[in-house]
């Protein structure tokens, strides 16, 4: 494998090193390392690439007449996930091949059809397993340029995050006379809320942390939340209520499972909250039993896309995890850090609708999380380092000159100026008492992301990104 990358690294553009005959001979055992792509299209596996070449999946057709570029829009020092674009040009051949996959039966299937641009071998020895996934996603769009010209557009599946045609919003259960007839005029038309980690009140105003939705006013059911979550303690207009008088049951009403604190009495016009654990992500509380709710920032973000996002979640058990949008990997790792630092979180999403997308980037935002797309289609992402570090700043590639700031100007730590450029300097919060070295009138904390601009930017595969993560 590692030689099949090093040969497709080759820039065309190189003069060859070994002579057209030699290579076309070594080409007869070895085969050719080639761009190509894989469409699954309803009418079956179409294969383009820039020449004919045959593989273990079949030929490629040589209808590519340009792969374009690879775009990516984001703010690099945000931590919002990037829009990936590539754009692909199509030359139709004498049989109008492409011309008829946008036209008659299959009209309108291209666009969203799964794709993979590989870095491929015509070797049979070389299974299509082991080609390495330049990009994985969908089309996006097909156009047509001129007569025997088409343009393909093509991203990862990423229209599920966004709010237009294909985005899925969250959440999307509400309360409807068809599923409660007797809901009170209150509560018809609201969002069946999601929650995920620990809400609690006490400490606080002690008066309950979620307010409920009252859906039946015949058999005195107050909905707490969408799937199989736990009341801890249950108020009435802020005054805390007796278990005896209640009971939590977990109705399924038409396919939905759900939440709700059944009392024994009417509590009138009174306001019903609760302090309640949410949803357990490994156990759907049902199948499985419920054990402990989930407060890990990365497993939160996972079980909201998987189930939620991408699935669309109804009851049973939870969808396997091997249909999460995220990347294993690097999930795991983020799981494995936050677990570290004990870091815990909490998420309600209720009230009004939003897209995937949003809900993704304000999560990343509020976990200091940068996010990104790698080449297997999957979300990837990895923690920016906000820990204090004071002796450990002789290292100049985590050192930048606050000389021009509202900041301490005596930090005397050598660096290189050619090669350290300030990334961000952002207002930080509020401290009543600095760290050594960081005072300053007004008690700000100022944080600042360096990069070394020497390092050249790289693949987020196997290697770092070009800014650090040092912070002072």
């Amino acid at each position: 494998m590692d030689s099949l990358l090093d040969f497709a690294g080759v820039d065309q553009t190189q003069a060859t090193l070994v002579s057209a005959s030699m290579q076309a001979e070594h080409e007869k055992t070895t085969g050719q390392v080639f761009i190509g792509a894989a469409i699954q299209h309803p009418s079956g596996l179409i294969l383009i690439s820039d020449s004919a070449y045959p593989s273990p999946l079949g030929p490629f057709m040589p209808v590519v007449q340009s792969w374009g570029t690879r775009s990516v829009a984001v703010n690099e020092a945000s931590e919002s996930l990037q829009a990936v674009e590539w754009d692909i040009t199509v030359a139709d051949d004498g049989s109008r091949f492409f011309a008829g996959l946008v036209s008659g039966a299959y009209a309108k299937k291209l666009r969203g059809s799964p794709i993979t641009i590989y870095s491929a071998s015509s070797n049979p020895k070389i299974a299509a397993s082991d080609w390495f996934p330049v990009h994985t996603g969908i089309v996006k769009s097909v156009t047509q340029k001129s007569g025997m010209l088409w343009a393909l557009k093509v991203s990862p599946s990423d229209a599920v995050l966004t709010s237009g045609q294909g985005g899925k919003n969250i959440p999307y259960d509400q309360v409807t006379a068809q599923d409660f007839p007797h809901a009170d005029p209150s509560a018809l038309s609201l969002f069946v809320p999601i929650l995920m980690g620990i809400f609690s009140s006490q400490g606080l105003t002690a008066k309950g942390a979620v307010q409920t939705l009252f859906v039946d006013t015949l058999k005195f059911w107050y909905l707490v939340a969408k799937a199989y979550v736990v009341p801890q303690s249950v108020f009435a207009a802020g005054v805390l209520v007796s278990p005896s008088a209640y009971t939590v049951i977990y109705p399924v009403v038409n396919g939905k499972l759900y939440t709700i604190i059944q009392f024994n009495a009417s509590h009138g016009t009174s306001a019903i909250t609760c302090d309640v654990n949410g949803l357990d992500s490994n156990n759907d509380g049902i199948v499985s039993p419920y054990v402990a709710p989930e407060t890990n920032p990365a497993r939160i973000v996972d079980h909201i896309l998987t189930q939620f996002g991408f699935g669309r979640w109804g009851n049973g058990p939870w969808l396997p995890r091997s249909s999460s949008p995220c990347d294993p990997q690097t999930f795991t790792r983020l799981y494995d850090e936050f677990a570290q630092r004990m870091t815990k979180g909490a998420i309600r999403i209720a009230d009004s609708q939003v897209s995937l997308l949003s809900k993704v980037n304000e999560w990343a935002t509020s976990n200091f999380i940068k996010l990104f797309w790698r080449s297997t289609g999957k979300i990837a992402g990895f923690t920016f380092n906000h820990s204090w570090q004071f002796t450990e700043l002789a290292d100049e590639r985590f050192v930048i000159d606050l000389t021009t700031e509202e900041a301490p100007t005596s930090l005397a730590i050598p660096y290189d100026p050619t090669s350290i450029r300030c990334r961000e300097l952002i207002q930080y919060g509020q401290q009543p008492a600095q760290p050594p070295g960081n005072q300053q009138s007004g008690g700000y904390v100022f944080v600042a992301h360096a990069f070394d601009a020497t390092v050249p930017e790289l693949s987020e595969d196997t290697r770092p990104m070009p800014w650090s993560q040092g912070s002072l």
